[in-house]
């Protein structure tokens, strides 16, 4: 399942190194090089994270079925990165290597996004 993701991480645990003494996790350092923060918000909603993975541009394309949200801490809150899936939960990216999603930079989430978080840092969405 997710573990697809994190069997490359493993893989690359060493080009993570540094990064991670710095404070970043794996998943971080990989997800920051593809997807630097653009944004930052005050808040992010539970209907402006969903509402991201429904847009019209995401909607044509095939591949994009499953999506994954990750939240990590932040000096201002929290970063949230979104990302599509494929059926096998493999990250995925476009003709030209770039991932589909993105990455925001939030001071606090909603408490119903916090509530489907919970105590995790990782949502599956099929």
């Amino acid at each position: 399942m997710i573990w697809n993701i994190f069997g490359y991480l493993l893989k690359q645990q060493d080009r993570f190194t540094d990064s991670i003494k710095s404070g970043l996790t794996p998943l971080g350092v990989l997800l920051e090089e593809q997807l630097a923060p653009i944004e930052f918000k005050q808040e992010l909603t539970y209907e402006e994270a969903i509402g991201y993975f429904k847009k019209k541009e995401f909607q044509n394309n095939p591949k994009l079925r499953k999506a994954a949200l990750i939240r990590q801490k932040h000096e201002k809150g929290y970063e949230l990165t979104q990302v599509f899936l494929d059926p096998d939960n493999n990250i995925i990216y476009d003709a030209d290597g770039n991932l589909y999603g993105r990455s925001i930079i939030v001071g606090k989430i909603d408490d119903e996004l916090s509530e489907l978080f919970e105590d995790e840092n990782l949502i599956i969405l099929v």
